[in-house]
């Protein structure tokens, strides 16, 4: 909270912060949308900024070659917070309705996921063979 009242959400990443830039660029990061909203319905508190903040393993001190990332303005981290709520509406939606659900996530984190079971995006993308989701 700084000294205007305003909330700001921080996920300190002791990984570098690569992969959630290149997320955040290309408008696929769902991590600090999901944080905003359940924090923002849950504590009737108003984010104003969600952002990853690079920290030293060891240290916990901020890591020089990795500041932040941040999700944008405001009202950029609201318009994306607003989306991701739509789509998780919508799956819900889809799930009471018996549709069959989409395989989400990245295949790179699918070998060690303990939920490839429910998910099977590794299965669906192997055209659904029987050796789809073996760790090699």
């Amino acid at each position: 909270e700084n000294s205007e009242g305003a909330l700001a959400l921080i996920d300190y990443k002791t990984n570098g912060l690569s992969k959630h830039k290149k997320q955040v660029v290309n408008d696929e990061d769902v991590q600090l949308a999901f944080y905003v909203n359940l924090i923002e319905q849950s504590q009737s508190a108003q984010i104003e900024d969600a952002l990853y903040v690079g920290v030293e393993k060891n240290t916990g001190k901020p890591n020089p070659q990795n500041p932040q990332v941040s999700l944008g303005t405001s009202a950029e981290l609201h318009a994306k917070a607003r989306q991701l709520r739509a789509q998780v509406n919508e799956v819900f939606a889809q799930m009471c309705a018996g549709e069959p659900l989409r395989a989400l996530g990245e295949l790179s984190a699918c070998l060690y996921c303990d939920y490839r079971a429910v998910c099977r995006k590794d299965y669906v993308l192997n055209g659904g063979s029987k050796d789809a989701g073996v760790a090699q």
